[in-house]
């Protein structure tokens, strides 16, 4: 699996967008029926292709399903970042007209 290095993150924070990439290949110790999830389909694990354009195309379609799942992440982080920025923004002023009332 292709991923960011470790430590590249301080201690504690998470990314949102840290996503694997999963080429769908088996791997030692894997079991035999093993499963993974590709573009929304439940799919069997197979062993890594030999041909080198077949393995070119799979992990171009793997990165860009990655890149999929990252960008839906950032959205979500977007509209959570939205709307902690617009709460912000109305305690701020909610306090600020409290002050001048009193």
């Amino acid at each position: 699996m292709i991923g960011p290095a470790k430590g590249d993150a301080k201690q504690g924070q998470v990314q949102a967008s840290e996503v694997q990439i999963d080429l769908g290949y088996t791997y030692p110790g894997s079991q035999a029926g093993e499963t993974y999830r590709y573009m929304g389909m439940e799919l069997t694990r197979y062993p890594e292709p030999m041909d080198a354009k077949l393995k070119q195309m799979n992990e171009i379609c793997a990165t860009w399903d990655a890149m999929n799942e990252a960008a839906k992440l950032n959205k979500v982080a977007a509209a959570w970042t939205a709307a902690s920025v617009a709460l912000g923004a109305l305690s701020a002023i909610v306090w600020r007209y409290s002050l001048i009332s009193n």
